[in-house]
């Protein structure tokens, strides 16, 4: 067994996803591609929204 860093985990991750969108699903790469980068986005917004507002309600603004 190894333990792998969470950066490390999720790159290998993300590779292991698209490639198997484009060899299993025969996804086109750039759809899958695309895919990608839209979700990672969307889910990059919402935890950052997250905090943000976690930030701003909790951190006395002077």
């Amino acid at each position: 067994m190894f333990r792998l860093t969470a950066w490390l985990a999720s790159i290998i991750g993300a590779v292991v996803g698209i490639l198997d969108a484009v060899a299993v699903w025969k996804t086109p790469p750039g759809l899958a591609l695309t895919s990608f980068l839209i979700g990672a986005l969307t889910g990059t917004w919402a935890i950052s929204w997250i905090v943000f507002w976690d930030l701003r309600f909790i951190t006395p603004w002077s």
